[in-house]
């Protein structure tokens, strides 16, 4: 017995091998033309597509997230609802229903000429209403 008379209990079955012509035609199972029938023909994954379609937002992260605006009350409620020299707070200004909460921050605003002295607590405070209530007397703290 010689080496060329030995056979293998089982036929091995060949790889198909496209794109070389032979017994599979022109197109060798790839269809016609197009990207997937090219050499080396690579495709992006869907993932990747979804990446690229989301907005970018630059900077977005760096500003305060929910960040309260302040309520605003002006110079001419505060002149019609409280009385000369009394103190206006937040719970103050809650009692007599100007502000719905305490709890955000609450700003004097106006350029309105206020006859009374009042004395201002835990509020933020325009400019313009500093200098008409200071110039009667009041008090800011």
């Amino acid at each position: 017995m010689q080496v060329y008379n030995l056979q293998p209990k089982s036929r091995f079955k060949k790889s198909k091998k496209v794109g070389r012509g032979g017994k599979r035609g022109t197109y060798s199972g790839r269809g016609q033309k197009g990207q997937k029938a090219r050499a080396g023909a690579k495709f992006r994954p869907p993932l990747r597509e979804l990446i690229l379609k989301i907005p970018k937002r630059r900077g977005l992260g760096l500003r305060p997230k929910n960040k309260a605006k302040p309520i605003i009350v002006k110079l001419e409620q505060l002149e019609k609802m409280f009385l000369d020299g009394s103190q206006i707070t937040p719970k103050t200004l809650l009692k007599m229903n100007l502000i719905k909460t305490d709890k955000v921050p609450v700003k004097i605003l106006g350029n309105y000429p206020v006859m009374k002295k009042f004395i201002i607590k835990n509020c933020l405070i325009s400019q313009s209403a500093r200098q008409m209530i200071e110039r009667r007397g009041g008090k800011i703290e």
